[in-house]
């Protein structure tokens, strides 16, 4: 246990009884619902949910959609100036990936929100709780996406409807319907592009942010599953809603 867990620990800032355990690991809580969090900490809280609140996307899906319109759009100047066809498919694609964007800016959840929030939340015996290692949380997160029951997600989900309204679709049968095949058919999407990508011999740092990606929205669907199990609670019209919605993407 460190040495700064194990004080504030002793002094009642961190729950005496672990909340959950992971790959046999440990995992505690802030006490009083987080407020016994450092203000350090709690600063680099809010400068992460800032990022969410600016697009409404995790701040990933955002910048690996950025990095393929950029090189659409170098490549389209430079490899294609005299090849106008070629140019105007890949202006296609960038507008393509733009309205996709807006999409799920609309009408999603930013996912990995849920979980950058528990990792300032729920901290392991082994990290110092007094500030936020990015690298280290990372590494946490991906464990819990992984591996952590939903019984277990639940509780830090419902913490954040006071903080993030929008985080109650994920508790509703529709909406969660919904969101799931936004996220399908955002993996589908970047797989069709990759392949366009290799077509091409486009440059490999492209190639590695969409397959993380990809991977990335593979474990949400797994989450996604798993919380449609779990909600009864099913509001009246949702499935007419939903796929009014789904009209919308088509």
């Amino acid at each position: 246990m460190n040495s700064i867990f194990k004080e504030l620990w002793d002094n009642g800032r961190i729950e005496k009884t672990p909340v959950f355990e992971c790959d046999g690991r440990k995992v505690y809580q802030f006490s009083n619902d987080g407020a016994g969090m450092s203000q350090r900490r709690f600063e680099a809280l809010g400068d992460v949910m800032q990022a969410y609140s600016a697009f409404m996307l995790d701040p990933e899906d955002v910048d690996t959609y950025l990095e393929i319109i950029e090189s659409n759009t170098r490549r389209a100047v430079m490899d294609y100036k005299h090849d106008a066809e070629s140019a105007v498919k890949l202006l296609e694609e960038n507008q393509r990936l733009t309205t996709e964007l807006k999409i799920r800016r609309e009408y999603g959840v930013p996912l990995n929100r849920s979980f950058d929030f528990m990792s300032f939340i729920a901290i392991e015996e082994d990290e110092n709780p007094l500030i936020y290692d990015e690298k280290y949380n990372k590494e946490k997160i991906m464990r819990w996406r992984k591996h952590l029951d939903i019984e277990k997600k639940m509780p830090f989900l419902k913490m954040q409807l006071p903080i993030f309204p929008n985080t109650s679709r994920l508790l509703e049968s529709d909406s969660l319907s919904f969101i799931r095949n936004l996220n399908l058919q955002n993996a589908a999407s970047l797989r069709i592009t990759a392949k366009q990508l290799n077509l091409n011999g486009q440059e490999n740092e492209i190639q590695h942010s969409l397959g993380s990606r990809v991977a990335t929205l593979s474990e949400y669907d797994t989450y996604l599953t798993e919380l449609s199990r779990n909600i009864t609670d099913i509001q009246p019209n949702g499935i007419e809603e939903s796929e009014k919605k789904l009209k919308v993407i088509k």
